[in-house]
């Protein structure tokens, strides 16, 4: 089982993140410089199958999926757990995280961080009732 992040496309293709490249932009004076960072990866069939519940699910903001991985990437470890993201609604994904419970802790303080934590679809809710 190959640990990492996956992420389900609105158009219902799988990739799995490898890592993200940057580059440099430069402005027409020259005198500004910034840096673009674009996510690495490759699409699969599905993502692997756990027989386990996930340590941690909640929804985010469908805006800042792609500003989140790049921050995961950076700030944790992704060899150490299998995260899945997919869209619920055009506005929400879903992630769900399986295996290391530090690491998933930390996943959740950084979609704190980034306030882009939302609240489960009215269907959703409906079912816990």
């Amino acid at each position: 089982m190959v640990k990492g992040i996956y992420v389900k496309l609105p158009t219902g293709i799988w990739v799995r993140i490898k890592g993200k490249i940057s580059r440099t932009i430069v402005s027409r004076n020259k005198s500004k410089r910034s840096i673009s960072y674009t996510l690495l990866g490759e699409s699969i069939d599905k993502p692997p199958k756990t027989n386990n519940d996930p340590q941690a699910k909640y929804y985010i903001s469908a805006t800042r999926v792609t500003k989140y991985i790049l921050r995961l990437l950076d700030e944790t470890r992704t060899s150490k757990y299998i995260m899945i993201i997919k869209p619920i609604t055009k506005e929400k994904y879903e992630v769900l995280i399986y295996g290391n419970s530090a690491e998933a802790r930390k996943a959740h303080k950084i979609a704190e961080e980034m306030n882009i934590l939302k609240q489960p679809p009215k269907k959703i809710l409906e079912k816990l009732k």
